[in-house]
């Protein structure tokens, strides 16, 4: 089975060429728009948003600078009525990529209004504690 990327409108970055080449020669890249790559059976790869988590106020989470989630991505949904950020936990020393503002990578929590295969479907979400857990503050329950 052979993946490719997909010809770039422009090229990213200067001096890349916009030709197609195997999954397998492309080196991994941190995108601004919270862009990822999905697969359609074996069709070519094609790119998707993530909803940016545009505030966060759980200041004691590993990933929180400043307000700011800086995971690549977080997942939502302890239970399918719960919307508890499972990428949440406490440590002494920040993680993530500084400069980065995460994307809901996946959410569990099937009773939300803005879930729609297991996809985050809001243009982006507000993360904070609620009832003592760090919840998503946009869930709708439907």
């Amino acid at each position: 089975m052979s993946f490719s990327q997909p010809a770039a409108r422009s090229p990213r970055h200067p001096g890349e060429n916009n030709e197609r080449r195997p999954l397998t020669e492309v080196r991994p890249l941190i995108m601004s728009k919270h862009e990822v790559f999905c697969t359609v059976g074996k069709k070519e790869v094609i790119p998707m948003e993530m909803p940016k988590v545009s505030d966060c106020t759980v200041s004691d989470c590993a990933y929180n600078t400043g307000k700011a989630c800086h995971a690549l991505a977080i997942t939502i949904g302890e239970s399918p009525d719960q919307p508890v950020c499972d990428t949440f936990f406490q440590s002494s020393t920040h993680g993530g990529v500084k400069g980065a503002t995460a994307g809901v990578g996946a959410c569990k929590t099937a009773d939300c209004s803005f879930n729609k295969d297991f996809e985050c479907t809001a243009s982006k979400i507000n993360v904070g504690m609620k009832s003592g857990e760090p919840d998503c503050l946009t869930f709708r329950k439907h």
